[in-house]
This record gives C-alpha cells, structure tokens and sequence, in this order.
C-alpha cells in the first residue's frame, strides 16, 4: 500500500523492498534468497 499511495492512474513507479519488509532472512521457495532487496516496476492501469 505505501508504494502506490499518490499514483494516478498511467503513472508508473520503481519500489525498492528492503529485506524486512520482503521475506526477511527466510527468502520465498528457494527462488527469492533470504535477505534480498526486491525491485518491483509498477504500473498503475485502473483503479476500482
């Protein structure tokens, strides 16, 4: 919620996840590492 809070509708945004609010030291399914830094793109096509 905190990364798309103020995007308009075609806007696009770079969200930077660090660690602790990621999956932490666990890592997710032997594809995500523990302790990784995970960088979504975001783009905003509609809103409901």
């Amino acid at each position: 919620d905190q990364g798309v809070a103020g995007m308009k509708v075609g806007g696009r945004r770079q969200l930077t996840i660090p660690p602790e609010l990621g999956y932490g030291s666990r890592g997710a399914g032997g594809v995500i590492k523990g302790n990784e830094t995970l960088i979504f793109i975001v783009d905003l096509i509609d809103v409901n």
